[in-house]
């Protein structure tokens, strides 16, 4: 519900700010800043997550966790969450509502992990691209992940290259 009234403010404040520049001949900082504020309240609502939300969420630690998107398979939308590793299962969480919260939205189990890689992902991200054994690929976009990739073998329970 928070979020929607941001977009309300985000509107709004749109709104007055062209009419003002265009009939009143001035833009009034105010209008401004509520463009502002309101563009922050619907970041933080939506989008951000912390993993100390996941750690919460899953009643425990993770033994890897990084904050990244998970691209769309069309690769047209990036999903933004923590990527964790917790009890042999790969997880990508995402903000559950406008209080905090976190929720699984994709996992697999380590078993059924065939590989992965490291790099580039697609022609603009760089992170982690998984790969099950049922050929289905997820891609990952961070770059932590290059300088992470010892935790990440390490909590997958893979011996370090």
């Amino acid at each position: 519900m928070i979020h929607k009234l941001a977009v309300v403010g985000i509107l709004s404040s749109i709104a007055y700010i062209v009419y003002s520049s265009m009939y009143l001949g001035r833009i009034y900082l105010y209008a401004v800043g509520i463009l502002i504020l309101s563009g922050f309240v619907y970041y933080m609502t939506t989008s951000f997550i912390t993993v100390k939300m996941v750690s919460k969420a899953l009643g425990k630690d993770a033994d890897f966790s990084l904050r990244a998107g998970m691209i769309s398979k069309d690769g047209k939308n990036i999903q933004s969450g923590v990527f964790s590793v917790s009890d042999s299962t790969l997880l990508f969480h995402k903000r559950k509502g406008d209080f905090g919260g976190a929720e699984v939205i994709w996992s697999l189990d380590t078993a059924s992990l065939g590989s992965y890689s490291i790099g580039k992902v697609d022609e603009r991200h760089s992170g982690l691209l998984v790969k099950a054994n049922g050929n289905e690929e997820v891609k990952f976009t961070s770059r932590k992940f290059l300088s992470m990739e010892g935790e990440f073998r390490k909590a997958l329970g893979w011996p370090e290259e």
